[in-house]
């Protein structure tokens, strides 16, 4: 039986994310402060310097696709950065909300919902900070996936690593879906990103592996960053989620263990496919931070906010 509200629908999600786009637009032109310290104004003058000094274009801990797209809104100051992040945030809730409708899951529009009710990603939607366009990029590779458009999935996919890095754990997950659907012509397409900028920083530092040499986060400075338990990102969640977001992400992780059990008349493939490219994108990614911040390794400063660019993820 379908919800009273999906034929409302047509009308109520353009209305919904205008009023959303509108609210946090002003809640970010009124407000005097920033969220990330030193890295959110960091992030915003190389976007907004990136034209007048095109090496910021390639500046690793910039992020390089982050800084590309972000520089035009950056040249209407620190506000033109938000007024991206708001754009950015606005979109990873429609692109979630359409994500949901086309795998048939429950009252989709309670995406949009449930992606703003994270408080982290409503403080990152008002800052220059990079997570919530990593969000909107992994979104829209998922999206595109179920759309079957497999090479523009891997295209865009291929340059998530360089808005954030540690997202190249997202991307063998990837690469085994598309084999598995046999998409023989998407596949180099998931090295696009890294190829690209590997020629096109490789003329200005003369080292087409710039990409590896110059990777900020190699080795360890545990000495310098510290180290602390497994489990930290997992005891905040309720700073990163909410605790009602938190609740429901434990409940849906166990209902979809049990989801070829409850629905045995859902075709296993398509059960293992979601597995493979919704939800583990979050688990990978989840597990990977709490990894290194537990070993003190790639340099973990044990930043709670790194996890907002999975939340479309964990929401699904």
């Amino acid at each position: 039986m379908k919800y009273d509200l999906q034929k409302y629908e047509r009308f109520l999600v353009p209305a919904v994310l205008l009023i959303l786009f509108i609210s946090y637009l002003i809640l970010a032109f009124l407000s005097e402060g920033t969220y990330g310290g030193a890295d959110d104004i960091s992030h915003y003058r190389r976007s907004r310097y990136a034209f007048q000094f095109p090496e910021f274009f390639l500046h690793h801990w910039g992020k390089p696709f982050f800084t590309a797209l972000s520089a035009p809104f950056a040249q209407l100051g620190f506000k033109g950065v938000k007024l991206f992040n708001v754009l950015c945030g606005t979109l990873t809730a429609y692109f979630t909300y359409r994500t949901a409708r086309i795998l048939n899951y429950s009252f989709p529009i309670m995406a949009i919902f449930l992606l703003i009710s994270s408080p982290l990603y409503s403080v990152l939607m008002m800052s220059g900070m990079t997570e919530i366009l990593a969000s909107l990029v992994l979104i829209l590779t998922i999206f595109l996936f179920f759309k079957e458009k497999y090479i523009w999935t891997a295209l865009l996919l291929s340059f998530l690593p360089f808005i954030r890095n540690e997202a190249i754990v997202i991307l063998p997950l990837f690469f085994v879906a598309v084999l598995w659907r046999k998409q023989w012509k998407a596949i180099p397409f998931l090295f696009f990103g890294f190829v690209f900028y590997s020629i096109v920083g490789g003329f200005y530092y003369d080292d087409f592996l710039w990409v590896i040499h110059h990777m900020p986060y190699k080795g360890t400075a545990k000495g310098i960053y510290g180290s602390g338990e497994l489990l930290h990102y997992a005891k905040a969640s309720k700073y990163i989620f909410g605790i009602g977001l938190s609740i429901l992400i434990l409940a849906g992780l166990i209902l979809w263990v049990l989801d070829p059990l409850v629905k045995p008349k859902k075709p296993v493939q398509n059960w293992l496919m979601e597995m493979l490219v919704v939800f583990l994108p979050f688990i990978a990614y989840f597990v990977a931070h709490s990894y290194v911040w537990w070993k003190g390794a790639g340099n973990s400063v044990g930043l709670i906010r790194v996890i907002v660019a999975v939340l479309p993820s964990a929401l699904l």
